[in-house]
């Protein structure tokens, strides 16, 4: 046989690759060599990758949008907390603008973006800002408060039920346990002065007691777990009465989870400061200068003959003086404000965001707030502030002057001069005889103005972007962006000045009655009278003595009753006249008033119908002599 050729590349038998345990050898270790390369290979994409990740995290900075945020956030509730903010305008106001925190903060992370790529070198990558699920978080429970809030609005949803004083923390403290302690009775020298602090609960105080005493009356209420505890604090809520010569001072003690509601009568010749923290007040009948603090509570002044001093520390409060003889001063801030039949001068600086009612205030008025500021010398119909839309006059001595923005303005039947600033709103405004000087200067919305038919005047009106109407013979000059009249009107008098932008000015005749030089009389709050104590005839027995005594005092007590129920129809009566009076006198005003805008309607009408009418004939002449120049000139052609 034949011996193949030799082949280098193929072993030789005795060769140990031949051997299969070799070659399986040989397969691990490729394997394992494998196995190390693909190793080394994730190892070393996975430091590229780490490398990468430090790089791109050294790019990176905490934005400042999520602390600011919760500095915000703090700081809106510390207002809450200290009561300068309150919860239902808070709630109202956010359901209103909550789209526009994330306005703001998408506003600041752009200004970190456009900061961060301002700064960086030119061949620098960009640094990126982070806001961490954290922050997402709180961004999501705004969007949803918001839209429950506003969802809330849109369904009439009343937000002054969200009220939480300190006093209603008080029921999670345990049940509750209440008394009425005796009474107490000490002698007040005339012309004293009671000094009332109350840390928690309300108090009352009228003016009825006919004795030349205090009676003071408390009802207590504590809440504790345990029953021991809390007779100990009922205890301790005991008035302390100090006397210092013809001062008296009543102090409440403040004890936690416990308020006391307390009641004082005291002769009506007697002074009353009264200082609550949290609870009402309520004073009537006093015949004295009246000072109240109410600083978690609404106060309610009624019957005094005096001056009066309130200052309201709460946004949720209200407050109500009515039937005043003195001057009224009136501080800090408030929901409502009532003010009626005041004879003295009233005196407001303070914000009241629910807004508030005047009427019968027989000398002058200066409001001030941060929102609006107006004064007049006297108001004989009333004042209606709407708390952030209108604000409405009618019959009123001026000098009127009124200083506002993002508001209607409306003064009806106003006399003297009128002074008025606004922004955005229009401004109307009804002249009564005598009229005095007017200026108003408005911007974006309309003025109308109504002017006695026979009042002397001279007058400038000017608008940027509107037209200029008027029912006086004025020279007018108007433009494509502007209007304006000028001119005298009967002779001249005092100088009207009416300027606005984006909006008409009208001057409109209308005779509205004139206010009387005196103003009318106020309803005046009788207290009642106590009948005189029926003479008695004891008996020589004790027992049968003591039982006409005592029903001697229930006869006593019928008839002051019955002279209280009479004195309470009397006032009612007399209110009600006075009402009816009123409400005649502002029929007859509104319907002069509707009789002269329905004559002038039908004047300006009728004056209508006649510039149609020439202006048709105008225009059919134009045609005739149209048509007969067009006849004349194809007869000269042909």
């Amino acid at each position: 046989m034949a011996t193949p050729p030799y082949n280098p590349n193929i072993p030789s038998p005795n060769d140990p690759r031949n051997d299969p345990r070799w070659q399986r050898a040989q397969n691990k270790a490729w394997q394992a060599q494998a196995r190390a390369n693909r190793d080394a290979w994730r190892a070393q994409a996975r430091a590229q990758k780490d490398q990468w990740r430090a790089y791109r995290r050294s790019l990176r900075r905490t934005s400042l949008v999520g602390p600011l945020l919760l500095v915000a956030i703090g700081v809106v509730f510390l207002l809450v907390h200290s009561g300068r903010v309150s919860v239902p305008n808070l709630a109202s106001w956010y359901a209103d603008w909550w789209p526009g925190i994330l306005i703001v903060i998408g506003l600041f992370m752009f200004a970190e973006w456009g900061i961060a790529r301002a700064r960086r070198a030119a061949d620098a990558p960009p640094v990126r800002y982070q806001l961490g699920g954290g922050f997402g978080f709180v961004v999501f429970l705004l969007i949803a408060g918001g839209i429950m809030a506003s969802a809330a609005k849109e369904h009439n949803f009343d937000f002054s039920d969200m009220k939480m004083n300190g006093e209603d923390w008080d029921h999670f403290a345990g049940s509750k346990h209440e008394n009425d302690p005796a009474p107490i009775v000490r002698a007040l020298a005339a012309g004293s002065m009671v000094t009332i602090d109350n840390a928690r609960g309300d108090v009352t105080v009228t003016g009825l007691s006919d004795d030349g005493k205090l009676h003071l009356t408390a009802h207590n209420e504590v809440y504790s777990q345990n029953d021991d505890d809390a007779q100990e604090k009922l205890k301790q809520l005991e008035a302390r009465i100090v006397t210092t010569g013809d001062t008296m001072s009543i102090t409440i003690p403040t004890i936690d989870s416990a308020h006391s509601d307390i009641t004082a009568e005291v002769p009506a010749g007697t002074q009353v400061t009264v200082n609550a923290n949290r609870g009402d007040v309520h004073v009537s009948n006093i015949k004295a200068n009246v000072t109240v603090t109410a600083n978690h509570g609404d106060i309610e002044l009624k019957g005094i003959t005096g001056a009066v001093i309130a200052h309201i520390n709460q946004n949720s409060s209200s407050l109500v003086v009515a039937s005043v003889t003195g001057p009224v001063s009136v501080e800090g801030r408030g929901d409502e404000i009532n003010l009626s039949d005041i004879a003295g001068k009233v005196d407001v600086k303070a914000d009241f965001f629910g807004g508030g009612h005047m009427q019968h205030i027989r000398d002058a008025v200066m409001f001030q707030s941060s929102k609006i500021t107006f004064s007049l010398a006297r108001l004989d119909g009333e004042v209606n502030i709407d708390g952030t839309d209108d604000f409405n006059v009618q019959q009123a001595v001026g000098p009127v002057a009124v200083d506002t923005k993002n508001r209607n303005i409306t003064l009806t039947r106003v006399s003297g001069d009128v002074t008025v600033q606004n922004k955005n709103g229009e401004v109307q405004i009804g002249a009564a005889a005598p009229l005095g000087a007017v200026r108003v200067d408005n911007h974006n919305g309309s003025v109308h103005l109504s002017i006695p038919d026979r009042a002397g005047f001279t007058v400038q009106a000017d608008t940027t972007d509107g037209e200029v109407h008027s029912d006086f013979s004025l020279a007018s000059r108007s433009s494509e962006n502007a209007g304006s009249v000028s001119g005298t009107v009967n002779g001249g008098g005092h100088a009207i000045r009416l300027t606005t932008t984006h909006g008409d000015i009208a001057l409109r005749k209308a005779d509205l009655a004139p206010l009387p030089a005196a103003p009318p009389a106020l309803p005046v709050l009788h207290l009642p009278e106590t009948p005189a104590m029926p003479e008695l005839k004891l008996s020589s027995d004790p027992n049968r003595a003591l039982a006409e005594a005592r029903e001697a005092m229930k006869q006593a007590e019928k008839q002051m009753k019955q002279a209280q129920e009479e004195a309470k129809r009397d006032r009612e009566q007399a209110l009600k006249e006075a009402n009816k009076q009123r409400e005649d006198a502002l029929k007859e005003a509104n319907k002069a008033r509707e009789e002269a805008l329905s004559e002038a309607r039908k004047a300006r009408e009728d004056g209508l119908r006649e510039a149609r009418r020439a202006r048709e004939d105008a225009m059919k002449e134009a045609a005739r002599a149209r048509e007969e120049a067009l006849r004349n000139a194809h007869q000269n052609n042909q």
